[in-house]
């Protein structure tokens, strides 16, 4: 058969040694091969165009194997020959780049669309040689068709529009490619995705095609998504799903994985640096190891992702669900190892997976997670996942891959690397947080308040509150951390009021008074009501001879108009408002504060409490009530806060979570904490080298907010202007040069916060 073409292969041979994009190297094989071909006789010629082949097209010599899809691609390319002779040889050379396609399904399909536009205008068909590296590649057969018969209707108004759309030239093929093909493409979302990542990291991180890494090493893991210090490489285009919305949302996945990668101190932090060109330097070179440290940090990242970013929690199990169900793990293997751990389900786990968790609970980074598994033990894995230590953990399309090896410019420094290190020595950990490190994996519970009436523990007494406390470190709430003990102060003796105080309770009550509504009143002009207002009767009647149906509008009813405002005042009566200020002590002034603001309040009719709190460690945070809710704001309760004395410590986070616990308790619409403190956030274990505790008094401002409560401070300078700023969200803060002046504003704020 193949005999029967010698003289169109010759002829083709010399058309492409003519061919004005034939690499330099080529032509010296192609004209020896020329010579064979010339020079074969019958029985040899098949063998010599094998050769022909293996020069020309290196991937395609299996087509000597096919006889019928040979043919028919000689014959399409002699009758082009035939009718545009110059044009023939990019026939040849489309089909030697791997234009038509890698298999014989695709390049029947192409040679079939050929055919139809050779015989609808040969122009077409050439465009079509023009584009095919762009369309072919890049549309499934389907696809394609639905393409060239757009360009087939673009042929019926304008030959040269449809020639262009073919070639794939027009500014718009790209999006109509995309709406065909359903995909998603990166330069569409890639801006999106970066300002998602420095909202979650606040870094700033370029998210670049993963095309852009070097080939040869690609080749030999194909990764979909790498991440590197300061970069994220993701694909140019996603469509693995049949909806582009769908596409989209398997980048927000990678993006927000990628944020957790670097937020929660992964290997993408490293990942590129001279000495961290692989993660191999950190598992060593064991697969089996290896295999363990991949599930363990992933696992280890995505549980923060889940338990810090709960809207990111559907996101995760969707990615999850997807890659199991179009890709399942041989049993036994590294991949159901990870799908084990991370599964959401919590019945019938073995050992190992329980393992995993507890160890991702412990770690904090990724330096950690390979000081937790140098002891792990190798034969209780491979006992219950035998093939562990077989092949290394395939690249996931929704994970970084730890073993790309590359080296990147922008490497962070020996220093951060030392700090990371540093920051990422694992603390000593209670055995209550290791059992519960998993526990609410699936839950979307707020983690702020545990009565101890609700949680069985025998060492939280009664009375006493357990609550959760926020390690910026760990990025995660060690649970049930604060013991807080509510006492209230009972009425010993009454206490005389200062004058001052007296004087400054009489002002600022006759300025509140002003302040509060009237009782009652009266809406007028209702079409129905309880009474009716005689003047407006009157004018109904005289509207009554002027027109035959007046609008009935002579009705009124009363019309209550009250406060609906309950505040809770959190005095900080720890060791430091002892000291003295001006011949007074710091809590003297507090005091009367409380008693001026006290005597407005009861103008108002507002519900107010007043409460002090201090602390010594975790464990014994006290919160005093002077004055609750249900109180009466008489001489006996004046005399109750007038009691207050200095303490000890400042635990304020857990201060402003009971506080919101007991104002969540009342029916009130506006609900308000006022703290006023003359010092920072301190107690025993705390480290005066970190914000730990500022950043613990913000995540309780914000679990308040969530429950409609409005946390505001007045502080003294001993408060720097930018921590209060991390505390109190939204600047809800005032700085007092002289805590002498808090009894002056602390009424004129509070008008502000609720009128």
């Amino acid at each position: 058969m193949y005999w029967a073409y010698r003289e169109h292969l010759l002829s083709t041979c010399c058309l492409l040694l003519e061919y004005e994009e034939m690499e330099e190297e080529r032509p010296s094989f192609l004209r020896e091969v020329l010579r064979q071909l010339e020079a074969a006789e019958r029985d040899h010629f098949q063998a010599v165009l094998h050769k022909f082949l293996k020069t020309f097209a290196p991937d395609m010599t299996w087509l000597l194997d096919i006889p019928a899809l040979f043919e028919d691609l000689v014959e399409q390319g002699i009758r082009f020959a035939e009718i545009q002779p110059a044009r023939a040889s990019s026939y040849f050379y489309a089909f030697a780049r791997g234009d038509f396609g890698s298999s014989p399904a695709h390049i029947q399909h192409v040679l079939n669309w050929f055919r139809r536009l050779l015989l609808i205008d040969p122009n077409l068909a050439f465009a079509f040689l023009q584009g095919a590296h762009l369309i072919v590649k890049r549309l499934t057969p389907k696809e394609l068709d639905l393409y060239i018969e757009e360009g087939l209707s673009y042929y019926e108004i304008n030959e040269r529009l449809a020639q262009h759309f073919l070639e794939a030239t027009l500014p718009d093929c790209d999006a109509a490619m995309a709406t065909l093909t359903r995909e998603c493409r990166l330069p569409e979302i890639d801006t999106h995705l970066e300002t998602l990542l420095f909202a979650l990291t606040g870094q700033k991180i370029a998210v670049l095609p993963i095309g852009e890494l070097p080939s040869h090493k690609f080749m030999l893991r194909r990764p979909s998504m790498m991440c590197l210090a300061r970069q994220t490489y993701l694909p140019a285009r996603i469509r693995y799903f049949t909806s582009a919305a769908t596409n989209r949302t398997w980048y927000l996945l990678q993006a927000i994985v990628a944020a957790g990668m670097f937020a929660f101190k992964s290997f993408a932090c490293v990942h590129g640096h001279v000495d961290y060109r692989t993660a191999a330097v950190l598992a060593g070179d064991v697969v089996l190891r290896q295999n363990l440290f991949q599930v363990l940090e992933y696992a280890r990242v995505l549980h923060a992702i889940h338990e810090r970013w709960p809207g990111s929690r559907r996101l995760l199990d969707f990615g999850i669900r997807s890659e199991y169900e179009r890709h399942p793990p041989v049993r036994s293997s590294a991949e159901q190892l990870f799908f084990d751990v991370v599964a959401a389900q919590k019945a019938a786990v073995n050992a190992s997976v329980r393992l995993l968790r507890e160890l991702a609970g412990q770690s904090c980074s990724v330096f950690h997670t390979a000081e937790l598994l140098s002891n792990a033990d190798a034969v209780l894995f491979l006992s219950e996942y035998p093939d562990l230590d077989e092949d290394l953990l395939r690249p996931l399309p929704f994970l970084p891959d730890f073993f790309y090896p590359v080296s990147v410019s922008l490497a962070p420094s020996d220093e951060e690397i030392a700090v990371m290190k540093q920051d990422g020595k694992p603390r000593k950990v209670q055995r209550s947080e290791r059992e519960d490190a998993f526990k609410n994996r699936v839950s979307d519970r707020n983690p702020v308040f545990h009565p101890a009436e609700q949680t069985v523990r025998s060492e939280i007494a009664p009375g006493c509150y357990a609550y959760d406390e926020w390690s910026q470190e760990r990025n995660a709430y060690h649970p049930r951390y604060c013991s807080v003990y509510e006492r209230e102060i009972p009425f010993m003796s009454m206490r005389p009021i200062p004058a001052d105080a007296q004087t400054e309770g009489h002002k600022i009550r006759r300025v509140f008074e002003l302040l509060k509504p009237q009782n009652a009143r009266k809406e007028k002009r209702l079409p129905e009501g309880d009474d009716i207002n005689p003047d407006l009767l009157i004018n109904y009647v005289i509207a009554s001879k002027r027109e035959p149906c007046p609008p009935v509008q002579f009705f009124e009813k009363p019309l209550i108009s009250k406060r609906d405002v309950a505040v809770l005042l959190l005095l900080d009566i720890s060791g430091s408002t002892g000291e003295m200020v001006n011949d007074r002590k710091v809590i003297e002034i507090e005091k009367q504060a409380a008693l001026v603001f006290g005597n407005g309040l009861a103008a108002l009719d507002d519900q107010f409490a007043i409460c002090g709190f201090s602390s010594q460690g975790r464990e014994h945070c006290e919160f005093l009530i002077f004055k609750d809710f249900r109180d009466v704001w008489d001489h006996k309760n004046m005399s109750r806060v007038l009691s207050a004395q200095p303490m000890s410590s400042t635990r304020m986070g857990a201060a402003l979570r009971h506080s919101g616990y007991r104002l969540q308790q009342v029916e009130r619409l506006q609900k308000l904490i006022i703290l006023i403190t003359d010092g920072k956030p301190l107690d025993h274990d705390y480290s005066p080298q970190t914000r730990y505790a500022q950043h613990d008094v913000r995540m309780a401002c914000l679990e308040n907010k969530r429950q409609g409560i409005v946390t505001f401070c007045l502080s003294t300078l001993e408060n720097t202007r930018s921590d209060l700023e991390l505390m109190f969200p939204d600047r809800r803060f005032v700085i007092l040069n002289s805590i002498q002046r808090l009894t002056q504003l602390l009424p004129r704020y509070y008008m502000k916060l609720t009128l």
